[in-house]
């Protein structure tokens, strides 16, 4: 059976909590010249964070909800995806289920590297 591939929403938010507010902090600081009007606000576990920012001049941290138009992720998701930190991808070869084992040759008889 073929697994779906993951694609990250263009407005996705993420609940903090005490495993992950250290990364999302680090995260919205790094990010914070994308947030028109906002400067550093205190960020606790709680809030719910949404990217990109929401509204002109409000910061992105809301209570325990989701704006509308914005999609939940996971802490996993926000790091193979935002993060990039894993290979989001490590199960490719289940994704496929054809053999490509045939290409190794391919390239090689067109000189492929």
């Amino acid at each position: 059976m073929k697994k779906d591939i993951y694609k990250l929403p263009e407005k996705w938010c993420i609940y903090l909590d005490k495993e992950n507010i250290e990364e999302l902090t680090n995260f919205y600081m790094s990010h914070i010249n994308e947030y028109d009007g906002c400067s550093s606000y205190i960020i606790t576990v709680g809030n719910t964070f949404h990217y990109p920012q929401h509204e002109k001049h409000a910061h992105s941290w809301s209570g325990d909800y989701v704006v509308k138009g914005y999609t939940k992720i996971t802490f996993q998701q926000f790091k193979n995806y935002v993060l990039m930190e894993t290979d989001a991808f490590d199960d490719l070869a289940e994704i496929i289920e054809e053999d490509l084992t045939y290409l190794i040759q391919l390239f090689k008889d067109l000189n492929i590297k």
